[in-house]
């Protein structure tokens, strides 16, 4: 029967550990500095408490260290003394999310002490009924480790050295994470004019009105002269003030210049004809404006 230790009963560890004694296997944890919840979950999960670190380690074939990525090196660091004083050491397993430079740390730990370190990467939610993560193993011994398949985990070793399974763990997040943050924000984008959109609070009133407003194209189809004036009488001649119009709604406007042959260029705002009055902006004339000031 494998004996195998497992640090420390979150989901994930306590998760794995229960699978690992449904199996068959024994499976030792250390509670020392945990809450009740931590004790309640490896208890549930068929996990026995170890006294020691010395007793979690001696006589173990293998220890998993499953906890928060930023408590791998610290942990592995606590444990290198008892490991160092044992004559049959267990091999090392770090399953934490971690970098490959960390990973390749903890291995720079873990070396001295005599014990065999092998790099692990948990791809997946933790075990339930008919389901297991998929966790790959790396480095110079991972081979080892390719009994834990027998004890109802999916366990793939991979070539590589110390660093590659964290590798993979880290590429296999971003591909799904960055996928599902680029998808957001493309559904978001789509739909600029949708209720929680506009509440949202980091976005101004100048953001969401140029967002959700329709730019108006410097060339348009010419309006009626005689249906412009029906719904807004205001518009006149242009003039100044509708030059102005164009110079703020047209992109070429800064290229506009007199031609005068000083390094100006000779594109210049369209001039004002007979019968352009009320026409839309473009070949016919400038941009219709409210009377004395220009259109914004």
């Amino acid at each position: 029967m494998a004996v195998i230790g497992v640090i420390a009963q979150g989901m994930m560890g306590a998760a794995v550990g229960r699978r690992l004694h449904e199996s068959g296997a024994e499976v030792r944890t250390l509670l020392t500095g945990r809450s009740q919840a931590s004790a309640e979950r490896a208890k549930k999960a068929g996990m026995a408490a170890a006294a020691n670190e010395r007793e979690l380690l001696s006589g173990a074939d293998f220890f998993l260290s499953i906890l928060p990525p930023g408590e791998a090196e610290a942990l592995a660091q606590h444990l290198a003394p008892a490991l160092k004083a044992l004559d049959r050491k267990p091999v090392y397993v770090d399953c934490n999310a971690v970098s490959p430079q960390t990973a390749i740390r903890i291995g720079e730990i873990v070396a001295p002490t005599g014990a065999d370190f092998v790099d692990g990467g948990i791809i997946g939610g933790p075990p339930r009924p008919g389901y297991s993560p998929t966790i790959y193993a790396s480095g110079p011994t991972a081979g080892e480790t390719a009994v834990l398949r027998d004890w109802g985990i999916d366990w793939r070793v991979i070539d590589g050295p110390i660093g590659a399974a964290s590798a993979l763990k880290m590429s296999y997040a971003g591909i799904t994470k960055g996928t599902t943050a680029i998808a957001s924000a493309m559904l978001l984008g789509a739909a600029p004019g949708s209720p929680r959109w506009r509440r949202s609070p980091t976005f101004s009133k100048r953001t969401r009105r140029r967002a959700t407003s329709m730019p108006q194209s410097p060339v348009s189809t010419p309006i009626s002269p005689r249906r412009n004036q029906k719904r807004n009488p205001a518009l006149i001649t242009p003039s100044a003030p509708s030059t102005a119009c164009w110079a703020r709604s047209n992109p070429l406007a800064p290229l506009a210049g007199s031609g005068s042959g000083r390094g100006g260029s000779t594109f210049s705002p369209p001039r004002a004809g007979p019968g352009v009055r009320g026409r839309a902006p473009g070949r016919n004339g400038p941009i219709p404006c409210r009377r004395g000031r220009p259109r914004r």
